[in-house]
């Protein structure tokens, strides 16, 4: 009988140690800043993939600002998982925020051009 609760006793002590080391419980476990970086992350490369030029740009480049404060605030107070979290987050944040801005530079680049074209055709009739 005695055996039985030893096994019992044991077996849900590891069980204990699984779940205390599991990933889910490390995710549980983050800062609410590092949740915020991260989140706002994901959204801004959703938002990236949407062609509302001017309209998008405005409300991405807050969502950008207020991202890169949380996420570089938490890198220096934070260690293990979180911390490769976070600074994953950034690099890709930032990246994301470069291709951005290149792809929306290009693309005015693009309507200036067509914009002086049409001023040309104007101006030819």
């Amino acid at each position: 009988m005695d055996e039985k609760r030893d096994i019992s006793e044991e077996f849900s002590k590891v069980t204990e140690a699984i779940e205390k080391n599991s990933f889910i419980t490390k995710l549980k476990r983050f800062n609410i800043l590092s949740w915020i970086g991260i989140v706002l992350t994901i959204f801004f490369i959703i938002c990236s993939f949407i062609n509302i030029t001017n309209l998008i740009w405005w409300v991405m480049l807050p969502i950008f600002i207020i991202a890169f404060i949380a996420l570089f605030k938490q890198k220096k107070n934070v260690v293990g998982l979180e911390k490769t979290f976070v600074i994953t987050a950034l690099w890709i944040l930032i990246a994301m925020f470069f291709i951005r801005d290149v792809f929306l530079s290009e693309k005015l680049i693009h309507i200036y051009n067509l914009s002086d074209n049409i001023k040309e055709l104007k101006a030819f009739f």
